[in-house]
């Protein structure tokens, strides 16, 4: 692979340090959005995750409140449930 199809990818474009900041940066605000209350940290910390993956190959971002993106990320997480290891380590 040549470098322009990386460049073509993503990679090159942006540092990984400041995409990986700014997700950062928006989990945190997430967090102190629910002033003190509870809440669950397996979905924000799923999509910061996915961001920071998808934007190194399209250089798109989804807001944790997106729809299509959580609806993405509870079937991904079903697929996972239902993965099993015992024939990887028996």
């Amino acid at each position: 692979m040549s470098q322009t199809n990386i460049i073509e990818f993503g990679f090159g474009k942006t540092n990984m340090s400041s995409i990986i900041e700014e997700e950062a940066s928006e989990i945190v605000d997430h967090i102190a959005s629910f002033s003190g209350q509870d809440f669950l940290v397996d979905q924000p910390f799923n999509v910061s995750v996915f961001n920071i993956l998808w934007r190194l190959v399209s250089s798109k971002r989804y807001q944790p409140h997106d729809p299509q993106i959580n609806d993405f990320m509870q079937n991904l997480q079903k697929v996972f449930k239902k993965a099993t290891i015992d024939p990887i380590f028996p």
